[in-house]
């Protein structure tokens, strides 16, 4: 076989054509060794490929209005090559602002797979008291490839309204309550069904953090066409 045949071959085996010839690999290396050499070298060095992104839960734990929470968010990747990756966050409250540092994480060669940015969200005086959960994406500059993750930010209250201070619908139809108490307080969650004769039934306990609010999830809710909430000291 010609070598200008050979080169044909394998560039269509490249290409996953389906063809009925063959190359045997050992009298192809004995005649060509340097073209073999050349199709490993192929094998190895395989594209480089966006996989993952991830958050850390945020620090502190909650906020007060006009305070900020920073995340560790972690980009993950396979291959070999240069790789850019932008990060942008979505769905912040009213008066937050968000920013990332770096703003691109780049990758070059084989290693590392992993890096890491941090993200920044600043409330100020008029972010309501709530707690919210915001999309974070992570985008490969040079493909459609995307990846998502979602961070959480709690943000705290005027202490002298103690009780629930928002409720919003979860995307398995669950409810998310967000309370509010003394600092380090044990807390009662209670709902009902009918606020006109209202039977309270205590849904669990949690405890307030140093700025006194915490979040409670009622799976239960998706059983409910309606239910209403109250929270109270435990003690």
């Amino acid at each position: 076989m010609k070598l200008i045949e050979l080169i044909k071959l394998v560039l269509m085996q490249r290409k996953n054509v389906v063809t009925t010839r063959s190359v045997n690999p050992l009298r192809a290396g004995a005649a060509f060794g340097a073209l073999v050499c050349l199709m490993c070298a192929g094998e190895v060095l395989a594209a480089t490929t966006l996989t993952s992104v991830a958050i850390s839960s945020p620090s502190p734990n909650s906020v007060i209005q006009g305070g900020s929470a920073t995340y560790t968010v972690t980009v993950s990747r396979t291959g070999n090559g240069n790789l850019e990756i932008y990060l942008t966050v979505a769905g912040l409250p009213p008066g937050a602002t968000a920013a990332f540092s770096p703003s691109m994480i780049r990758f070059s060669s084989s290693t590392p797979t992993s890096a890491t940015a941090t993200l920044t969200i600043t409330t100020s005086a008029a972010t309501p008291a709530c707690t919210y959960s915001l999309p974070v994406t992570a985008s490969d500059g040079g493909s459609p490839n995307k990846k998502s993750c979602t961070a959480t930010l709690m943000v705290a209250g005027s202490p002298d309204a103690p009780g629930v201070l928002c409720a919003g619908k979860l995307p398995d139809g669950s409810f998310r309550i967000t309370c509010e108490g003394a600092p380090n307080q044990s807390c009662i969650v209670q709902a009902t069904e009918n606020l006109g004769s209202p039977n309270w039934v205590t849904l669990g306990t949690n405890t307030t953090d140093a700025n006194g609010v915490f979040a409670f999830i009622d799976f239960g809710a998706t059983n409910c066409p309606c239910r209403f909430y109250r929270s109270l000291p435990a003690d």
